[in-house]
């Protein structure tokens, strides 16, 4: 679409692929389209489009990876959630492989392996993970030891049903999409809770 909404194109069908897990959809520099997919045999990935939906390239994820979640940090690092493996793919310029891979921690008393169906990053690169099942946001930094976690599972502010939107305004407040409580929390940059923006 258009900046007035107006449909002008189509992404060339992902070459006989289609879009997954949360059909994401993230904007690199400079804008090009970056969309998870999943192959006719099983093979899954992201590929690069053009604004315009030109194919430029694709990237492969190992075998029995489910794309999610896509983001790009300050260095136009490409990442990307694996929610069957609980990991995060960083694919460089020139998109062509991953580049590195972090194991997204499953904490002391959480009865789920992570699953990461959002992603965000803030200013210095930290990065933020919805990881739904366990109803917390799990904050990494660069190099991906964790930071601290955010919120757990329960109806009270600071608590999740099913997180999975996430992104940080250019002050790095922290908005989550706590979708099964209907509604979108604000918190500070070290986590806490400030204010309901929606509910």
């Amino acid at each position: 679409f258009n900046h007035r909404g107006r449909h002008v194109t189509d992404t060339a069908a992902l070459h006989g692929s289609q879009m997954v897990g949360s059909c994401s959809l993230t904007l690199d520099n400079p804008q090009l389209l970056v969309i998870p997919f999943m192959g006719r045999e099983g093979r899954t990935g992201i590929t690069f489009h053009t604004l315009k939906g030109d194919f430029l390239t694709a990237t492969y994820l190992p075998a029995g990876s489910l794309p999610a979640a896509t983001a790009v940090n300050s260095k136009n690092h490409v990442a990307i959630t694996d929610c069957q493996n609980s990991k995060i793919f960083f694919i460089k310029e020139g998109r062509q492989k991953i580049s590195y891979a972090f194991d997204i921690p499953q904490l002391q008393g959480e009865h789920h392996q992570p699953q990461p169906l959002g992603l965000a990053f803030d200013s210095e690169d930290n990065i933020f993970i919805s990881d739904t099942i366990n109803c917390c946001i799990k904050v990494l930094d660069s190099a991906g030891n964790l930071l601290f976690k955010l919120g757990g599972p329960g109806y009270r502010p600071g608590e999740f049903r099913s997180p999975i939107g996430i992104c940080l305004t250019s002050d790095d407040k922290i908005l989550v999409a706590d979708r099964d409580n209907q509604r979108v929390q604000m918190f500070t940059p070290e986590g806490q809770f400030l204010e309901y923006i929606v509910r």
